[in-house]
Parts: C-alpha cells; sequence; structure tokens
C-alpha cells in the first residue's frame, strides 16, 4: 500500500511541475494562461485550429486540362507548423499539402477536366490535428474545353490565314 501511495502522490507531482510549465510557456508566448484552462481548472489542449484561412487567390476563369496556381495562407496563435487542404469545387482536393510556417502562403496546382463552374475553398490544420473552418470560396469559371469542334475549327484557320480576321481573334490564334 505504501508504494501505491509514493506512486501517486509522484504523478501528481509530476502534473503539478507540467502543469506549471505549460502555465509559464503560455504566459512567455503572450497567452492568457486562463484561456488554457477548463472549468475544473485542469489544462487543456495546447493545440488551438488555425485561424480562419484567406480565400485562395488565383486565375477565376481557365480551359480544361491547364493546371492553375492557388495561394492561400493562415496563421495560428501558437505559430505552429500549419498544413491546408484544397476543395476544388469538382469532388477533387488536394490532400493535407505542408507544412507551412505560421502566415506563410502556400500554393497548389490543380487542372479541371471538365468545364463549369467551380468554388475553391481551403481549411487548414495544426501540427496537433486542430483543424480550422472552410475559408470564403473562389469562383472559377472554365468555359470551354478542347474539344474536337474547337480542334477542328483551329486547323481550318490555321490552312487559310487570311479567312475570317476576326473569328480568328476571337479564338486567340
Amino acid at each position: 500500500m505504501k508504494k501505491l501511495t509514493i506512486l501517486v502522490v509522484t504523478l501528481m507531482m509530476l502534473l503539478t511541475v507540467m502543469g506549471a510549465m505549460y502555465v509559464a510557456l503560455a504566459d512567455i508566448m503572450g497567452n492568457d494562461k486562463e484561456d488554457n484552462l477548463n472549468n475544473d481548472g485542469i489544462i487543456g489542449n495546447v493545440s488551438q485550429a488555425p485561424d480562419k484561412p484567406n480565400a485562395p487567390s488565383g486565375p477565376t476563369s481557365g480551359k480544361t486540362n491547364m493546371a492553375y496556381t492557388y495561394i492561400t495562407s493562415a496563421t495560428s496563435s501558437y505559430e505552429e507548423q500549419i498544413f491546408y487542404w484544397f476543395d476544388w469545387g469538382d469532388g477533387t482536393n488536394s490532400g493535407w499539402v505542408g507544412p507551412y510556417l505560421s502566415g506563410d502562403s502556400a500554393s497548389v496546382e490543380h487542372e479541371w477536366s471538365e468545364k463549369g463552374n467551380y468554388e475553391i475553398k481551403v481549411k487548414a490544420m495544426s501540427f496537433h490535428d486542430a483543424e480550422s473552418e472552410w475559408s470564403d470560396p473562389l469562383s472559377v469559371k472554365i468555359p470551354y474545353g478542347n474539344g474536337l469542334f474547337r480542334s477542328l475549327f483551329t486547323r481550318f484557320l490555321d490552312r487559310h490565314p487570311n479567312v475570317f480576321p476576326i473569328i480568328r481573334r476571337l479564338f486567340g490564334q
């Protein structure tokens, strides 16, 4: 029984020392130690979710099967490394990319295989798996693909360069 009492007392002392170290670290980092205690006065999870990421920035229109780069950033109150998850709005995503330093920009490429209107959104995750809310979306329009008609018509314009100069300009030739 004496050994069990010594073990319990030792564990309680160890937890008390760890708690004091955590509170001191929170003070050094400029965080209010009261924010990190639950209602019972027990220290909570050190990791908090990163702030809501900035809406992605990048091209808002494009062509199918061409890669476009999109950029975002977020910050973490504990200056933790951050991972990002881009949802491309077409049923695919980037998976977790990173880590990036808090506040640093992350850039990821994507290409759409079908024409349509898409909304890109991003969420961030701390190194300890705490996830942010989704960013505001960026709308992207992919107006046309590289279809057979476009290919045949472009080939026709290439063979007859002086025909239909206005149409040639419309198709970017």
